[in-house]
């Protein structure tokens, strides 16, 4: 019950450009910490991954 009521709750919450840039920029943060390389790798894939689902957000609200 809890977890739907979190949910509704995230739904509702709606990622900002200055939400974005603070999520980059500690993407940015780990990577300058100069982490070992497999760290790294993961670091930037997950950095990618989120630019393309802000991105893509972006596109369905843009068309909707």
């Amino acid at each position: 019950m809890r977890l739907c009521q979190e949910y509704r709750k995230m739904e509702k919450h709606e990622l900002g450009k200055i939400d974005f840039e603070l999520i980059d920029d500690a993407f940015m943060a780990l990577l300058q910490s100069y982490p070992d390389p497999m760290t790294a790798d993961k670091i930037a894939d997950l950095r990618n991954k989120f630019r393309d689902a802000f991105t893509g957000w972006l596109e369905i609200e843009e068309a909707a």
